[in-house]
């Protein structure tokens, strides 16, 4: 096990979210392979504390994850500490920070490129999808039933993509993994995606898993 402590533990603003999870999972990953040494700080977003002047001036947007790296300045300024937010972006800075032997990233630039591209396809395609579908859900009070059945249908078919992946292109069989060669590598790109397809109960999907 490498020990990889930074003289400040990271701090992560988080909340025990689908969202939150891709990054609480790589963190965890990570203090097992190297001891990162990180902070969970869980907040309720339901308060509004993320839209307060302090939370704002770490995220601009007003939303967690958020993670504090108090061992550098932000950039043209000294007067706070280094913030990432944005999920995808925390996972692949505290893996290009932490992850020296590449045990969840990749050094061969195709099998990286695989990984990225199922990052991305993740970040923009399974995982919104399934947020609207579970927030369609939610206010039954004011669902539109037309609406319902399209946005499942739109998580259908990035689980229907994902399968056909996972189906083909190793000669071992099905892939266990969403990138590298044969039946790939355990990467930030299964993080990421992971937490969503543990919540398809909440969109009515429990039986395709």
């Amino acid at each position: 096990m490498a020990n990889t402590r930074t003289p400040k533990p990271l701090r992560l603003i988080t909340m025990n979210t689908p969202k939150g999870q891709e990054v609480q999972i790589v963190v965890e990953e990570l203090r097992l392979c190297y001891e990162v040494n990180v902070v969970h700080m869980v907040v309720d977003v339901r308060t509004g504390m993320q839209k307060q002047p302090g939370f704002l001036r770490l995220n601009p947007n007003g939303k967690i994850p958020v993670l504090i790296d108090n061992n550098h300045d932000a950039i043209n300024t000294i007067d706070r500490p280094f913030c990432v937010m944005e999920s995808g972006a925390i996972c692949r800075y505290l893996c290009s920070r932490f992850d020296t032997k590449r045990v969840f990233y990749f050094s061969d630039p195709c099998e990286l490129s695989e990984m990225e591209q199922w990052v991305a396809w993740g970040l923009s395609t399974l995982n919104p999808a399934t947020d609207e579908c579970i927030k369609s859900l939610r206010h039954s009070d004011q669902r539109d039933d037309s609406a319902v059945k399209y946005l499942r249908d739109e998580v259908i078919l990035a689980y229907t993509d994902l399968e056909n992946h996972l189906q083909s292109a190793s000669p071992l069989g099905t892939r266990l993994y969403l990138a590298g060669n044969g039946q790939g590598k355990f990467s930030i790109a299964d993080m990421i995606i992971w937490p969503w397809i543990n919540v398809s109960h909440m969109c009515g999907l429990r039986e395709m898993i």
